[in-house]
């Protein structure tokens, strides 16, 4: 059901480290026009990674309790599933949105511990992801916390399942 993802995810990862480990070395070295944009670009596609492992954190969180969650017919979908809303319970979700708190709270760890921090790039990933985490935490502890209180699971786009044709809400 997730292998696409896992295989789309596992290509990216790897493609971001080697342009960590050869091309920006390599373009450093040189000196060329292109390390600016190169720069810029292995920052934002760290940031696409910490955003992707943040919501396999999710996905890994429902699956230790058993929630129902639906992975998306395309491999090309942002978020890597739907959170059934209507038949899971609190206690599922808080394990989904809590597993995505601790991969966030990972990527920080490993950004810091891994990424040159002397280099645009570097410091640009560690923003981006800083910035990341904030809006995780502005846009879903609210809701996690309210869940937590007693309130109602939140409903809407990611917490609807997929109909037949692969639409969400159905």
């Amino acid at each position: 059901m997730f292998l696409k993802f896992v295989v789309r995810d596992i290509a990216l990862l790897i493609c971001c480290a080697l342009l960590w480990q050869y091309a920006l070395p390599q373009a450093a070295i040189l000196n060329s026009w292109l390390s600016i944009p190169l720069q810029v670009g292995v920052a934002l596609l760290t940031t696409l990674v910490g955003f992707l492992v943040h919501e396999w954190g999710h996905l890994l969180g429902a699956l230790a309790y058993r929630a129902r969650v639906y992975a998306p017919h395309r491999w090309y979908e942002l978020f890597l599933f739907h959170f059934d809303g209507r038949n899971n319970d609190a206690r599922q979700f808080i394990a989904m949105s809590i597993g995505g708190f601790i991969a966030s709270a990972l990527v920080v760890v490993v950004l810091l511990t891994l990424l040159p921090l002397g280099t645009l790039a570097g410091i640009m990933a560690l923003v981006f992801g800083g910035l990341g985490v904030l809006a995780t935490f502005v846009l879903e502890f609210p809701t996690t916390w309210r869940v937590m209180r007693g309130a109602p699971l939140p409903s809407g786009f990611v917490y609807e399942p997929f109909d037949a044709s692969g639409v969400a809400g159905g």
